[in-house]
């Protein structure tokens, strides 16, 4: 890990490859310092910045820390440095799907059924009788492209059980920017019919719903 000053760089941004996509630690105060670590989710440096609190005056005396405590803040950031290299790998894996998703689209077999169907998909509703017949005519194109797409539950013969978070995550992204495609796109509305043609079960929808609660996806947050 690199030791660096925060006066070395003007902005949040990552001093080796000033990335801003940076994740910052909480702050921990030893003695009369105060550190944080940070990471670059770019090119994967890691720093850390110390701030000196010799000048800071407290009407209380500093925390004095035992030796136990010490090992324990020690023990606890090799720990919290091993979670960030793990979320990393998570990281990594969700920006190479958003980079290959739907590559298969741009190519045959799939591009002169989506050319065609795509524009009569964009005014029907989501999950209704014109557009489950419109999908009828494109059910070659459509077998090929869950073939060859793990974020799609017809992937495989288990459907969402034999999925992956990795491809939840690159599913879910999907049915929100496919509200996009439609006049009356909704991403709760989705989300409902979804539970029901996958059978997804209670819980997992209840997941589902949290994080697109969380991200603000749902229909209450799509025009703030």
């Amino acid at each position: 890990m690199h030791d660096l000053n925060l006066k070395e760089y003007k902005k949040w941004q990552c001093p080796f490859c000033e990335s801003e996509d940076i994740d910052i630690g909480g702050m921990v105060d030893v003695h009369t310092q105060v550190f944080r670590d940070i990471s670059c989710n770019s090119c994967g440096q890691r720093w850390t910045e110390y701030f000196n609190l010799d000048s800071v005056q407290s009407p209380t005396a500093p925390r004095q820390y035992t030796q136990e405590e010490l090992e324990c803040i020690e023990a606890t950031k090799e720990h919290i440095d091993r979670v960030r290299v793990f979320l990393r790998e998570v990281y990594m894996h969700l920006r190479s799907r958003g980079r290959d998703h739907d590559k298969s689209k741009l190519q045959d077999p799939e591009l002169p059924v989506f050319a065609e169907y795509t524009p009569k998909l964009k005014g029907l509703t989501y999950g209704s009788d014109e557009y489950r017949e419109c999908l009828k005519g494109m059910q070659t194109a459509l077998d090929h492209h869950y073939k060859e797409n793990s974020h799609h539950p017809e992937f495989n013969k288990a459907g969402i059980d034999g999925m992956t978070l990795i491809d939840i995550m690159e599913m879910l992204a999907d049915w929100r920017a496919a509200t996009e495609r439609h006049a009356n796109g909704s991403m709760d509305d989705s989300l409902v019919k979804n539970q029901e043609r996958f059978g997804i079960s209670d819980q997992l929808a209840n997941i589902l719903q949290n994080t697109v609660d969380a991200l603000g996806w749902g229909d209450k947050d799509r025009d703030k």
